[in-house]
């Protein structure tokens, strides 16, 4: 069985690549020469990982 925490985790992991993908896409579909993306992998981790900490604290305890 999952922990709350391994479930945040894999639910973090998730949110950024998906972030990621997003702006890769983005991106892809602009029409400007050069393009720039910034994505700042850990603190959206970070972010989605204690928002769903706190969600699955909140429900499954």
């Amino acid at each position: 069985m999952l922990s709350n925490e391994q479930r945040a985790h894999d639910l973090a992991i998730t949110t950024a690549k998906l972030l990621a993908e997003e702006q890769f896409e983005l991106a892809l579909r602009s029409n400007k020469d050069k393009v720039q993306i910034d994505v700042d992998l850990y603190s959206t981790y970070v972010k989605a990982y204690k928002a769903a900490l706190n969600a699955l604290n909140r429900d499954f305890n």
